[in-house]
């Protein structure tokens, strides 16, 4: 189950945060690395 938390995690903030995030463009640019340990999980 932590697994597929997980995945989900990762792939909202690859096609919703990031997106979002950019698109705003207050923060910078942004860019996905793929690496889960950077969400800290």
């Amino acid at each position: 189950m932590a697994e597929r938390d997980t995945e989900a995690k990762v792939s909202t903030a690859k096609t919703v945060w990031v997106p979002a995030v950019n698109n705003d463009g207050g923060l910078g640019r942004w860019s996905f690395s793929g690496d889960a340990g950077s969400l800290g999980m």
